[in-house]
Parts: structure tokens; sequence; C-alpha cells
């Protein structure tokens, strides 16, 4: 028997030897981690049976696409693998995909609890209703949970770290879901994330692009990461996702980390 396609885009081949009794019934063989091997991304796979002269007797009517991860679900395995999914603003059949999730060892997953989901009304903050019921799939399912705190909120008006009141303003609502969380899901959530491709023309809700710079995203980090911290200094903080242009020297994503990293106070401020 051979499993037949690519994989990472180049030609695979893998063999498993069957032996039949007699030329009559069924015999089983497994398409397995033994027999696939490697990691990776194969694409149209299918399954060949060959006779000991290597006459073939029969493939298999589909192919199929599908990829092989490390994860804790595998011996060997590392704890790096986790899943990113909008759990919190698109709920559709999240315990679902919590416990599919939770099968490829995917230790954490990762998601938003929107600003504007949060804080409807100044000073106030209410968690959304969404996320108890998937914080408590996650809890039962053994994993955690790594939240971004992102996004602009109307109160406030364009993000800019320069104005003290929307700095102060996102600093608390940082502080306040951390603190809930710590209080009510101690353990479950350990990661939090500033933001996210702040330097993106539109997926970072930054709208003045001289606001959209390395330094000042910086500052939103450095602000942010003593308010979560205050709240208990073993969270982890999360920062400089950016998206763009590619890095290479002189582009949009490399002036934006370059800003970023040359902050005083930035690296003290992520973990």
């Amino acid at each position: 028997m051979k499993a037949i396609g690519t994989l990472n885009g180049q030609p695979f081949e893998a063999t498993r030897k069957i032996t039949l009794s007699s030329l009559t019934g069924v015999a089983t063989a497994k398409i397995d981690g033994a027999l696939l091997g490697s990691y990776g991304i194969f694409e149209d796979l299918y399954i060949a049976v060959f006779d000991a002269s290597g006459t073939q007797l029969w493939t298999s009517p589909s192919t199929y696409n599908f990829s092989r991860v490390l994860s804790t679900a595998t011996p060997g395995g590392i704890s790096l693998l986790n899943l990113n999914d909008h759990f919190i603003t698109n709920t559709g059949n999240a315990s679902t995909k919590l416990n599919l999730a939770a099968k490829t060892g995917a230790a954490m997953w990762r998601s938003t609890i929107p600003w504007s989901s949060v804080e409807k009304t100044k000073g106030e903050y209410v968690m959304p209703k969404s996320v108890d019921p998937i914080l408590d799939v996650t809890q039962s399912l053994g994993m955690k949970a790594l939240i971004i705190l992102a996004y602009e909120n109307d109160l406030y008006g364009d993000p800019d770290p320069s104005n003290t009141t929307w700095l102060n303003a996102y600093t608390a609502y940082c502080s306040a879901v951390a603190k809930y969380l710590n209080d009510n899901y101690p353990g479950l959530v350990t990661h939090f994330e500033i933001w996210n491709e702040w330097n993106h023309a539109t997926m970072s809700k930054v709208d003045n692009p001289n606001n959209r710079t390395g330094d000042k995203y910086a500052k939103v980090v450095i602000a942010a990461s003593a308010a979560i911290k205050k709240v208990n200094p073993n969270f982890k903080v999360i920062g400089g996702a950016s998206a763009g242009d590619g890095y290479e020297s002189g582009s949009n994503s490399d002036k934006f980390m370059d800003k970023m990293f040359a902050t005083s106070g930035f690296m003290n401020a992520i973990d």
C-alpha cells in the first residue's frame, strides 16, 4: 500500500506492507503518523494498493488535503501549537471548535475581547455574555487562553497614544479585563496581547497614519503592560504583531519595528 501526494509542495510517497493469508477477505491498514512520518502540509494525497509484483490493484477514488503538526498530543511534541479564532465576537459553534482544538493538542487559543464590547458607557466595564461560556468550556478541556486587548472605542475617538485621556481609558479597559479574568478564571488566561497589526491602515482601526508608528504603539504597550501586571505580575504580555509590506529595509514594517524596538522601556514591557 502506498500513500502518494505532495508534502510541503514536494513529491511524497510512503509505503506500508500488508500481508494477506489468502486472496479473499479484508485487510485493514491505517494511514497514520507512523506511515506519513513527516510533519507539514499534505496535498492531493491518495492511496494505491499493489501486489507483490508491483501491479496496481486499487486506488482511492478521492484525494485528501490536510496537515500534520507537532503538539502536546504528539509523542515528543511541543506545546507551541496554539489556535486563533474569533470566539468572543463570532460565537457560532464555539464549543465544537474548542473541542476540535483540544483534540489537535493545542494548549491555548487566541481571541479578542474588544474594548467597545466591554466599555459601552464611560467607566463601566461589563464582559460580553459570550465570554464566560467559552472560558468554562476552555477550562473543562484543560486549555488556556490568550486575550487580545484591542481596537477602537468610539467613546474616546480615534486611537491616539499622545492623548492622555485616550491612553488612560485604554489602559483602564486592559486593567478591567485582566482583573475580571484573574478573579474569575485564575490560571486560565495567562497571556495578553496588546492590540494587533497597529501599523496596518485598516486592520489596526487607527485612522490617523501619524499614530500608526512604532514609537506610538510602544507607548501603548508600555502603559497597558504596567496596568496588566499591576493586577497580576505573573501575567505575560505580548506585543509587536505587525502587518504590511514585508520586512525588507525601508519598508513600512521595517520602519515600524525599528521605532518600536528603539523606544525606551518597550523591551521591559513585553514577555
